[in-house]
């Protein structure tokens, strides 16, 4: 089995940096593809030059159109196996819901604390990365 790519969706240069800095911390040697647009059209054309690659963790920390991004992945035969994660500051109920209603796999709530979203990253990274199965050059 491959490695397994991080694509990063964001839209706030912070939220890139700070993931970058705790996969650093973390020693994930993966590789990484950075999605700076929130939209989804752009972001959807480059999961498609992804998919030679039959392991892809998908990371999505955006505060607009993250559930538009989402709804496109899960309707893509291609790209619905991918595993997605939210990684957010929001921890309104509705959010969950609705993230969870279009098929998010990992609703996370960003910490504050450096050290504290480090583990985190950690955690989601051994999961993810490691321990979680999805299949290889699914059709």
């Amino acid at each position: 089995m491959g490695k397994k790519t991080i694509l990063l969706i964001k839209d706030n240069p912070d939220d890139e940096l700070l993931v970058i800095g705790a996969l650093k911390k973390c020693n994930i040697l993966n590789e990484l593809v950075v999605v700076r647009d929130g939209a989804g059209g752009s972001i959807l054309d480059l999961i498609q030059t992804l998919f030679h690659r039959s392991q892809c963790w998908i990371l999505l920390l955006l505060k607009i159109d993250c559930l538009e991004v989402l709804r496109r992945i899960r309707e893509d035969k291609r790209t619905s196996f991918f595993p997605v994660i939210i990684l957010t500051s929001s921890s309104l109920k509705r959010d969950i819901i609705e993230s969870c209603n279009r098929g998010t796999n990992s609703y996370i709530q960003k910490h504050i604390d450096f050290n504290k979203f480090v583990q985190a990253v950690k955690q989601l990274a051994l999961y993810w990365l490691i321990l979680n199965i999805i299949p290889e050059n699914h059709e």
